[in-house]
């Protein structure tokens, strides 16, 4: 059984309880759950001071649960540079982000 389910053209993630876009690639989602991008997420969230930065929440959490990093683009997937092609934002900002973009 997979971890994810396709809705549409994303996916649910059942591990990390989000909504994905572009599920078409399977290897966006594998790449997201890889070390090299749970050590970069890290690596963001510590440079924004584990602060959302839509709206300023400061969540201090083991490995920065409670927070999200999201790509601002998906044009430079698996080759981001921590500081232009990704923010950090807590769990409410990121969906009312995803939900402005899908509306």
């Amino acid at each position: 059984m997979r971890d994810y389910e396709y809705i549409g053209t994303a996916f649910y993630c059942k591990e990390c309880k989000t909504f994905h876009i572009d599920a078409k690639k399977e290897d966006y989602y594998k790449y997201l759950h890889s070390k090299e991008w749970k050590e970069l997420r890290l690596r963001r969230i510590e440079y924004d001071k584990y602060t959302c930065q839509k709206c300023g929440e400061r969540i201090i959490k083991p490995y920065g649960k409670g927070l999200q990093v999201h790509h601002k683009s998906y044009k430079n997937l698996k080759t981001e540079n921590e500081i232009l092609d990704l923010i950090t934002l807590c769990t409410k900002c990121h969906k009312i982000n995803h939900n402005k973009r899908w509306n």
